[in-house]
């Protein structure tokens, strides 16, 4: 029988208080496969932001992304607001907001939010609610959620200093790897 420390900090709980603050790294995203890229069912105002973010940064170097954690104010409703903006000389490309409820049990996630995208910024896009998941170390977050019409798999995982945060994003078409570094 493991012995539990009913003191102890859950493990979801645990993380997002560790990730708690501002965040930026440059945003990096490759197409992996074209072909998946242009089967994809993505709606043509989707795949041009896709495809602007890709070409962009080889002309005029990666947008920017930003991100923040807020793991205090909610918390007695054991709720964990995260933020994401993507820019380029200060212009906001998109902005997300995300609500993350913590499960009693201590590793579950569920994430909902919305999303606002360029040349709409004031037209937001519910996002629906999707399960996520912290590992029992409280050092990495695994999600899926739609992403522009496709499905996003995306794995966050904290160095041990708490440095960094190393974000892999995966579609059927690409991949994108951003260093996230305390702002």
């Amino acid at each position: 029988m493991i012995a539990t420390n009913p003191t102890a900090e859950a493990p979801n709980r645990a993380y997002y208080r560790a990730c708690e603050g501002r965040w930026s790294a440059p945003l990096e995203l490759t197409i992996t496969d074209w072909r998946a890229f242009r089967t994809s069912g993505l709606g043509l105002a989707d795949r041009w932001r896709i495809l602007s973010m890709v070409l962009a940064a080889r002309i005029v170097g990666p947008c920017r992304l930003e991100t923040s954690v807020d793991a205090t104010t909610g918390a007695a409703r054991q709720e964990v607001v995260h933020t994401t903006r993507i820019a380029k000389w200060g212009l906001t490309l998109m902005r997300s907001t995300e609500w993350l409820t913590l499960d009693p049990n201590g590793r579950d996630v569920a994430m909902r939010g919305e999303l606002r995208l360029v040349p709409a910024l004031w037209r937001t896009r519910p996002m629906p609610a999707v399960p996520a998941r912290v590992d029992e170390t409280a050092s990495r977050a695994s999600y899926r959620f739609a992403w522009l019409g496709t499905e996003m798999r995306q794995e966050a995982a904290r160095s041990p200093d708490g440095t960094t945060v190393t974000l892999t994003q995966l579609t059927p078409f690409s991949r994108g790897v951003q260093i996230l570094r305390r702002r």
